[in-house]
C-alpha cells in the first residue's frame, strides 16, 4: 500500500501536464477551413467552383437520381460587402406532372476561398400560358 501512495502525486502531476499539453498544442488535421484555403488557387475558376459545389452534401442530396437539364455559372460581385462569388445554378429536367410550375433548381454561391457561401432552392415559378 505504501508503494501505491508514492505514485499518486506523480500520477496527478502527469495528468495535469497532459491536460495542459492538450490545451496548448494545436490540433493537426487535413480537414477544415485552413486545408481548403491552402488548396484553393489564387484565381477561382468556374471549374473550381463547380467542383466545390458538387462536393457539398446538400447539392448531392438534391441531384441524387435526377436528370440535370442545365448548369449555369455566373460571377456575382457585392461591392458593399466586398464579396466576389461564383454562382453555380443546377436546373433539373423534371417538372411536377400536371402543374404549371417550373422545374426544380438549386443555386450554390462559392467565394474566393473555395468555400460555399450559400446554398438555396427558390420556390418554383408559375409558367404563364401553361395549360395543365
Amino acid at each position: 500500500m505504501d508503494n501505491v501512495k508514492k505514485w499518486i502525486p506523480i500520477l496527478i502531476i502527469t495528468f495535469f501536464v497532459g491536460l495542459l499539453a492538450g490545451y496548448f498544442l494545436p490540433v493537426q488535421s487535413d480537414q477544415g477551413e485552413e486545408a481548403v484555403i491552402n488548396t484553393c488557387p489564387a484565381n477561382v475558376t468556374d471549374l473550381t467552383a463547380l467542383n466545390v459545389a458538387l462536393n457539398d452534401s446538400r447539392v448531392i442530396g438534391f441531384l441524387e437520381n435526377k436528370s440535370i437539364d442545365s448548369i449555369t455559372l455566373y460571377r456575382v460581385s457585392h461591392d458593399e460587402e466586398n464579396k466576389n462569388l461564383i454562382q453555380v445554378g443546377f436546373y433539373l429536367s423534371e417538372s411536377e406532372a400536371d402543374t404549371c410550375l417550373s422545374s426544380p433548381r438549386m443555386y450554390v454561391d462559392v467565394n474566393n476561398s473555395c468555400m460555399i457561401y450559400s446554398v438555396y432552392k427558390p420556390y418554383p415559378s408559375y409558367i404563364p400560358g401553361c395549360k395543365s
